[in-house]
């Protein structure tokens, strides 16, 4: 898909993500601006108090693999795109 395209998408992912996490970035193909992306990467570091939330929203898309209380999930949205999640935690925030 087109950047744009994964851009609005990634943008509307990360808006409902955002309540359920201390942090939350776009990541990947999106952020390097590439014109055809695959995927839409997101890296976020949990709000633990709201862990539960957050495993809700993810469980409740299209499920390929991993868990939302591991350190990687993979989804696929509603449109079909895929959604790749990176958990980090606060202090190796730079590293992932």
């Amino acid at each position: 898909m087109t950047l744009e395209k994964a851009s609005r998408v990634a943008e509307k992912v990360l808006a409902e993500l955002r309540p359920f996490c201390l942090r939350a970035e776009i990541a990947g193909s999106i952020r390097r601006k590439k014109p055809f992306v695959k995927d839409v990467e997101i890296v976020a570091i949990r709000n633990l108090a709201r862990a539960f939330q957050l495993s809700v929203y993810l469980n409740g898309l299209g499920f390929v693999k991993g868990k939302p209380i591991g350190k990687y999930c993979q989804r696929i949205l509603p449109s079909g795109i895929k959604l790749d999640v990176f958990f980090a935690e606060p202090e190796l925030w730079g590293n992932i």
